[in-house]
Protein backbone atom coordinates (compact mmCIF):
# COMPACT_ATOMS: atom_id res chain seq x y z
CA UNK A 1 0.00 0.00 0.00
CA UNK A 2 1.02 4.04 0.25
CA UNK A 3 2.56 3.40 3.88
CA UNK A 4 4.54 0.53 2.82
CA UNK A 5 5.56 2.36 0.22
CA UNK A 6 6.50 5.37 1.70
CA UNK A 7 8.08 3.84 4.67
CA UNK A 8 10.45 1.39 2.13
CA UNK A 9 11.97 4.51 0.64
CA UNK A 10 14.79 6.81 1.82
CA UNK A 11 13.33 9.66 1.08
CA UNK A 12 10.04 9.16 1.59
CA UNK A 13 10.49 7.42 4.49
CA UNK A 14 12.72 10.52 5.87
CA UNK A 15 9.39 12.84 5.62
CA UNK A 16 10.11 14.29 2.34
CA UNK A 17 6.48 15.92 1.60
CA UNK A 18 7.37 16.44 -1.94
CA UNK A 19 8.18 12.58 -2.62
CA UNK A 20 5.24 11.18 -0.27
CA UNK A 21 2.61 13.65 -2.55
CA UNK A 22 4.36 11.56 -5.72
CA UNK A 23 3.44 8.19 -3.91
CA UNK A 24 -0.01 9.13 -3.12
CA UNK A 25 -0.56 11.16 -6.92
CA UNK A 26 0.70 7.52 -8.43
CA UNK A 27 -0.77 5.10 -5.95
CA UNK A 28 -3.77 6.56 -4.52
CA UNK A 29 -4.91 8.92 -7.34
CA UNK A 30 -6.08 6.27 -10.24
CA UNK A 31 -8.80 4.75 -7.41
CA UNK A 32 -10.49 7.62 -6.33
CA UNK A 33 -13.12 9.70 -7.78
CA UNK A 34 -11.90 13.27 -7.07
CA UNK A 35 -14.52 14.55 -10.10
CA UNK A 36 -17.69 13.23 -7.98
CA UNK A 37 -15.80 14.09 -4.52
CA UNK A 38 -15.74 17.54 -5.89
CA UNK A 39 -18.99 17.72 -7.06
CA UNK A 40 -20.28 16.71 -3.70
CA UNK A 41 -18.36 19.32 -2.23
CA UNK A 42 -19.31 21.89 -3.85
CA UNK A 43 -23.44 20.94 -4.01
CA UNK A 44 -25.92 22.95 -6.51
CA UNK A 45 -23.18 25.37 -7.04
CA UNK A 46 -21.46 22.82 -9.81
CA UNK A 47 -24.25 22.92 -11.90
CA UNK A 48 -23.95 26.90 -12.13
CA UNK A 49 -20.30 26.62 -12.62
CA UNK A 50 -19.01 27.09 -16.07
CA UNK A 51 -16.83 23.99 -17.45
CA UNK A 52 -13.77 26.20 -16.96
CA UNK A 53 -14.57 27.18 -13.57
CA UNK A 54 -15.36 23.30 -12.76
CA UNK A 55 -11.93 22.13 -14.26
CA UNK A 56 -10.41 24.77 -11.76
CA UNK A 57 -12.22 23.82 -8.83
CA UNK A 58 -11.62 19.70 -9.62
CA UNK A 59 -8.24 20.76 -9.98
CA UNK A 60 -7.72 23.13 -6.51
CA UNK A 61 -9.89 20.32 -4.91
CA UNK A 62 -7.38 17.55 -6.32
CA UNK A 63 -4.37 19.67 -4.81
CA UNK A 64 -5.65 20.20 -1.32
CA UNK A 65 -7.04 16.44 -0.76
CA UNK A 66 -3.73 15.19 -2.04
CA UNK A 67 -1.30 17.54 0.04
CA UNK A 68 -3.63 16.84 2.95
CA UNK A 69 -3.28 12.83 2.51
CA UNK A 70 0.55 13.44 2.06
CA UNK A 71 0.43 15.45 5.14
CA UNK A 72 -1.36 12.95 7.10
CA UNK A 73 0.83 9.82 5.78
CA UNK A 74 3.95 11.66 7.11
CA UNK A 75 2.78 12.46 10.56
CA UNK A 76 1.59 8.90 10.74
CA UNK A 77 5.25 7.91 9.68
CA UNK A 78 6.05 10.00 12.60
CA UNK A 79 4.19 8.39 14.89
CA UNK A 80 4.90 4.69 13.75
CA UNK A 81 8.83 5.72 13.85
CA UNK A 82 8.28 7.12 17.60
CA UNK A 83 6.41 4.16 18.90
CA UNK A 84 8.04 1.24 17.22
CA UNK A 85 7.44 -1.82 19.48
CA UNK A 86 10.81 -2.98 21.28
CA UNK A 87 10.37 -6.50 22.42
CA UNK A 88 11.75 -7.29 26.43
CA UNK A 89 15.24 -8.03 26.89
CA UNK A 90 15.71 -11.12 28.46
CA UNK A 91 18.57 -12.06 30.40
CA UNK A 92 19.85 -15.80 30.05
Amino acid sequence: GVLGTIQANPDTRNGDLDKITAVVRKQFLPYTDFRRTTRLAVGSAWRNASPEQQKQLYEQFETLLVRSYALSLSQVRDQALKFRYKPPRTSG
